[in-house]
């Protein structure tokens, strides 16, 4: 019992630290005018590894046309990773489309169309084809910065601009930023988004305190030079996910005072929730399946210490349940127990750092299904943590391993 009180006391504190590192973070603030980001070279090469994204891509391109970002100074590469649904279809029309555009007498002159290139997956059986797709991309790829983003995102019309500024200022050599959901539809949806600010803000205040954990490759933005010095993805390619982590962790081992977090004023990039229970476990499976893999131990021992406080809280209510049912003496003579009190410190400390993370991320509305998910997360980090040590996971309609 002596160590679940560590624990808990330990995670307390933790939930502490964290929001104290959270609020010293800097919101980046700076005045981006169209004319004063006019650049005549390609800064910037955005790589889009799709795969059955029909539903989604073109949005993402109109909102990659609409760029403040000169369209001279970026290039869009998207590598398809053997669609099945009509993505390819889409994209070739509206490369035809902004060919029309451009060649009509009316446009002769027209700049507003993205310089965007298409390519093809070479190899279909193999075990990690997004790093397979972006390696291909990054052959392609013009840009001194590389910036990363899905196929089933939206981004805001300074994402780019933001980035290039903030690269500039910092003399930063990789960029990780903030993702968020939206478009939530039901209580499973909205409690997803929850979780999911959670992750971004741990990953965050690691990368803001020097200790590289987490990143989200919908929201990535590197050298493509230091890409190079690194290896890129060499000695994790037999690994389907991590395209993302891993190099993450490698670039901020060589130039740890070069890698940062760019916390908006208003988040850039925003994806949807997963809409089914087997699609949301089989992607927190497929993020899960890495961490055995790291090479460095901080992200390592955070996985075991959340695991274990979340197997805990499972048994400390579980007690509490038992004891109110099958304790006569529960609510009379010997309330409240040490597992209310234990239970309270973990679930008040998370409310102060998940409240203010969903008031910064722009989703205030969201603060107060924080109680209803602390009840259930612990079950759903235990299930995906035990799920996680089998190998293989589907996603998007392929078996990976």
């Amino acid at each position: 019992m002596l160590l679940i009180f560590v624990l808990f006391g330990f995670y307390a504190f933790f939930n502490v630290l964290m929001l104290f590192f959270w609020l010293k973070i800097p919101f980046f603030s700076k005045n981006l005018i169209p004319n004063n980001i006019n650049e005549k070279n390609i800064k910037i090469s955005v790589l889009i590894s799709v795969r059955n994204e029909s539903k989604n891509i073109i949005t993402l391109l109109n909102f990659l046309k609409n760029q403040i970002l000169d369209k001279k100074a970026f290039e869009v590469i998207i590598v398809d990773d053997f669609s099945e649904d009509d993505t390819v279809s889409k994209i070739q029309n509206f490369c035809h489309q902004q060919d029309a555009e451009n060649n009509s007498e009316n446009n002769a002159e027209n700049t507003d169309f993205l310089q965007l290139k298409l390519l093809f997956q070479k190899e279909k059986h193999i075990k990690s084809p997004k790093k397979h797709a972006l390696m291909l991309a990054m052959q392609e790829a013009k840009g001194e910065i590389i910036v990363q983003t899905d196929g089933d995102c939206v981004v805001g019309e300074k994402w780019l601009a933001e980035i290039l500024a903030f690269f500039e200022e910092k003399n930063a050599v990789l960029v990780s930023s903030s993702v968020v959901f939206f478009g939530e539809k039901n209580l499973f949806e909205q409690i997803q988004t929850l979780e999911f600010a959670t992750l971004i803000g741990v990953g965050a205040v690691t990368l803001s305190q020097k200790k590289a954990t987490m990143a989200n490759g919908a929201n990535l933005a590197y050298k493509k030079q230091v890409f190079e010095e690194v290896g890129g993805y060499a000695n994790n390619l037999h690994i389907a996910s991590g395209d993302d982590e891993f190099l993450l962790q490698k670039i901020a081992k060589k130039y740890p005072n070069q890698v940062f977090f760019l916390k908006n004023k208003n988040p850039q990039v925003k994806t949807f929730p997963q809409q089914t229970i087997y699609d949301f476990l089989q992607q927190r499976r497929r993020w899960a399946s890495k961490w055995r893999f790291y090479e460095d131990f901080t992200p390592k021992i955070l996985a075991i210490f959340v695991f274990l406080v979340n197997f805990c809280t499972i048994f400390l209510m579980g007690k509490v349940i038992f004891d109110f049912f099958f304790q006569n003496n529960f609510p009379k003579n010997n309330f409240p127990k040490y597992e209310i009190w234990l239970l309270l410190l973990r679930w008040g400390s998370e409310f102060l750092f998940l409240s203010k993370l969903l008031f910064d991320l722009k989703r205030p509305n969201l603060i107060w299904f924080i109680p209803l998910t602390q009840i259930f997360y612990p079950f759903y980090v235990v299930l995906v943590g035990i799920l996680a040590q089998k190998k293989g996971f589907e996603w998007k309609g392929r078996k990976l391993f």
